[in-house]
């Protein structure tokens, strides 16, 4: 088994980083997210994810089996809200689709080719079938989901993402960004 580094520049930026060692212990499942993370690129986890993951796993040992794992890591559902999991599991794809739209807008863009918001959509949801978090069974149709991106207002956000990661990390950090939204898209659509 290879050692553990503490390399971590080579693999992630500052900004996670710093969201790794600002996690809470009601944020468990961002540090279970961490903790994965850092493993899968050799990566030892830093002493804040360690401490939230060993504080839940000790919660569930003294438990001696009358809680569950969710229970023990505070993935409690929210009232009207469900499974806590499926209720990340929703905001993620949601975000991811929004990312991935923005991104394929801004490389229209960059090679002067003529894409529109309309069109991003149309051919998002032809590529994965977007679940509608409101509707169990139901998927996003192009109209709702351009909507919905436009009402979220990520164009901003997601510039000053671009620009800061330009600036302060690398230059191919949303390249890297845009093929996890689409790899988490994929994840979803098969399920």
């Amino acid at each position: 088994m290879p050692k553990l580094t503490d390399n971590y520049e080579k693999y992630i930026d500052p900004y996670t980083m710093g969201f790794a060692d600002s996690l809470s212990g009601q944020n468990t499942l961002d540090a279970i997210r961490m903790y994965l993370a850092l493993i899968g690129y050799g990566l030892r986890p830093t002493d804040n994810i360690l401490m939230i993951l060993a504080i839940s796993f000790a919660r569930y040992l003294e438990g001696n089996g009358s809680i569950t794992l969710d229970e023990a890591f505070r993935l409690l559902p929210k009232q009207g809200t469900g499974s806590p999991l499926k209720l990340r599991i929703k905001n993620e794809w949601k975000a991811s689709a929004y990312f991935v739209i923005w991104y394929r807008l801004e490389e229209a863009k960059k090679t002067q080719q003529k894409l529109h918001l309309s069109e991003a959509v149309e051919n998002l949801i032809g590529e994965f079938k977007i679940p509608h978090p409101k509707m169990p069974g139901e998927y996003f149709d192009a109209d709702t989901l351009k909507t919905s991106y436009s009402k979220a207002k990520v164009k901003k956000l997601f510039k000053k993402q671009n620009e800061l990661s330009k600036k302060h990390y690398r230059h191919d950090y949303m390249d890297e960004q845009y093929k996890k939204c689409v790899l988490v898209l994929s994840r979803l659509a098969i399920q």
